[in-house]
């Protein structure tokens, strides 16, 4: 059975999903139909068993890179921060025990079992990373849009998912540094995709001057404040109706509102692990302050 050679491993909300498109259209890569398998991640799906899992790569034997992307994988619902006790919150609702569908240690299982990878990551300013999940899970119908972000972060990973040192510092642990490459979406994706796109097809090993499609091509966009309230109300009405009048998305009312005072009150809980994450990655994080 063809194995892996790459993972992209996260984070949520921070372009996987622009960089899966350019991963596929590489003529030397195999990415599976399925963006995310979540083998390594969700407990049911782990238990169907790395051959189950390998089955999903028949399709690449022979090609010089062969990987999938599930931005979940960065997740370690066992790395807490100290400043979750310090800013009030309740620890054990971001702890294992409230995820018990996810596995704790996803960096060691994927070593074991994969231990030559090579690993990319995107993160993205953890303010805006963690909004954007809210929003995502508005939109899914996860919760309420008339939610308050710090009564409902817990949830999700929607905060959770923003740890990046705590999650960095146990994947580190499982992989040699040299393996991962680590972007940040607001200084590589968003200034200059082609030449962030080189370095991710370097690191992989394939030819660095295969130039993607539609490289600035945006995805995953949040929709307006009045479809996330007409689409937690009635789906397919909504779905219909802003599809038919679009116009209907420059409404100013009703609103899933994210408050500058809530969000400063997430730089100020993420403020400590930005500059722990600096240090560990030896990169001066600026476009986050």
């Amino acid at each position: 059975m063809t194995q892996p050679t790459f993972l992209v491993i996260g984070a949520q909300k921070s372009a996987t999903t622009w960089l899966a498109g350019a991963l596929e259209a590489h003529p030397d890569i195999y990415t599976p139909a399925t963006k995310e398998l979540h083998y390594f991640d969700m407990r049911e799906r782990h238990r169907r068993g790395f051959d189950w899992y390998l089955t999903h790569f028949d399709a690449g034997e022979g090609l010089k890179a062969v990987g999938e992307c599930t931005p979940n994988y960065l997740w370690v619902t066992a790395a807490l921060p100290a400043e979750l006790f310090e800013f009030g919150f309740d620890p054990a609702l971001f702890g294992p025990e409230a995820f018990p569908e996810v596995n704790r240690d996803i960096p060691a299982l994927v070593r074991d079992v994969l231990p030559d990878l090579s690993l990319v990551v995107i993160l993205r300013d953890p303010v805006e990373r963690t909004v954007s999940s809210f929003h995502h899970q508005v939109r899914m119908r996860r919760l309420p849009p008339w939610s308050r972000i710090l009564d409902v972060g817990y949830r999700h990973g929607i905060i959770g998912m923003s740890f990046y040192d705590n999650h960095l510092e146990r994947w580190f642990e499982c992989f040699e540094r040299e393996r991962f490459l680590i972007l940040i979406f607001e200084e590589d994706i968003v200034p200059r995709p082609e030449d962030t796109l080189a370095r991710v097809y370097r690191h992989l090993g394939v030819d660095d001057m295969f130039v993607a499609p539609d490289v600035r091509e945006k995805r995953n966009q949040r929709t307006s404040g009045p479809f996330l309230y007409a689409n937690y109300v009635a789906p397919r009405a909504a779905a219909w109706a802003f599809q038919a009048l679009p116009a209907l998305h420059d409404l100013r009312w009703p609103r899933t509102v994210v408050t500058t005072e809530e969000r400063e009150r997430l730089a100020q809980l993420f403020g400590p692990g930005i500059a722990r994450l600096e240090h560990r990655i030896d990169r001066r994080l600026t476009s986050w302050r």
